[in-house]
């Protein structure tokens, strides 16, 4: 076989984990830059949002791996 399965998956795994930490908290932080800058009350929507962002992606990769553990023979 060309490609090894456990391999293509421990590969997916760590893709998810590291979109799911960059999506919500890289996408976070701009947009409380965006309200920073609109609000001029920087840096706390950046923070708090980022915040949430983190707070949010580790509850939901927490929440996928369960998933992905009870899916397992």
């Amino acid at each position: 076989m060309l490609l090894d399965r456990e391999l293509l998956k421990k590969t997916g795994v760590f893709a998810l984990v590291s979109g799911e930490l960059l999506t919500f908290i890289g996408g976070g932080f701009l947009l409380g830059q965006w309200l920073d800058r609109r609000f001029d009350s920087a840096p706390w929507f950046a923070a708090g949002i980022a915040t949430a962002g983190l707070v949010y992606s580790v509850w939901r990769i927490q929440w996928l791996s369960k998933r992905w553990m009870k899916k397992e023979p």
